[in-house]
């Protein structure tokens, strides 16, 4: 194969492998109640941390449930407790920001194993957060600017599809009084990959640029050696 040939034939395998990966990640905006939430796609399996069992308090040192370690930045507090129970999407405990001088403008969710999927019921935002995920290389993999709940009570959840994930960042106003309730996380490369279906138009691009590039090395090696195509 020429050099040129080389570097078509390298340039679709990388076009099919991003397309590939780009099918597999997706974002979650929906109102689901707590028993629900294994039915999403993405969810199958998943592991949901609903903080009912955390000594009620304000914690400004990390808290570590499962696979997941929840922090904040020196100098702030989360709060985990039961004073909206039922609340802005919450059921009994949740944890959430208060209207104080260390409230939290960015959380943290860190994982001992990476994951597949994080999502998390959210409720009483007055301004846009946003939930940025990445991987164990430091590289951003998606980040989503999460909707204005406000007072809704209606079981908004939210959350990042994307295999591979190491941890995550909720960032947004310190003065935003926000709660997060049901913590979910799956296995990445388990269940919790996005299924490839609705990816198919993409990967048939790819196998395109693949025939593409197949045709054209069959017609430089019929030019050279004299050959003719119809």
């Amino acid at each position: 194969m020429s050099k040129r040939n080389c570097t078509m034939f390298s340039i679709a395998l990388l076009a099919m492998t991003a397309l590939i990966s780009s099918a597999q990640a997706s974002t979650v905006n929906t109102s689901i109640s707590t028993g629900s939430i294994t039915t999403l796609t993405g969810f199958a399996g998943a592991n949901i941390e609903s903080f009912d069992g955390v000594t009620p308090g304000t914690y400004s040192s990390p808290v570590t449930l499962g696979n997941t370690t929840y922090s904040v930045n020196t100098g702030t507090s989360f709060h985990i407790d039961g004073d909206y129970a039922n609340q802005y999407n919450t059921t009994n405990d949740s944890l959430h920001n208060c209207y104080c001088g260390d409230s939290f403008g960015q959380v943290k969710f860190s994982f001992s194993q990476p994951v597949g999927a994080i999502g998390f019921h959210w409720g009483a935002s007055d301004s846009v957060w946003t939930l940025s995920a990445y991987n164990a290389s430091n590289v951003l993999l998606e980040s989503f600017a999460l909707p204005v709940t406000s007072a809704s009570n209606s079981g908004n959840f939210v959350g990042l599809v994307d295999a591979g994930i190491k941890y995550a960042f909720l960032t947004g106003a310190s003065s935003d009084y926000v709660l997060v309730d049901d913590f979910a996380t799956t296995v990445s490369g388990g269940p919790s990959t996005v299924p490839l279906p609705a990816g198919v138009p993409l990967f048939g691009s790819a196998l395109l640029i693949l025939g593409v590039t197949s045709w054209y090395r069959r017609r430089q090696q019929h030019t050279h050696g004299g050959g003719n195509l119809a």
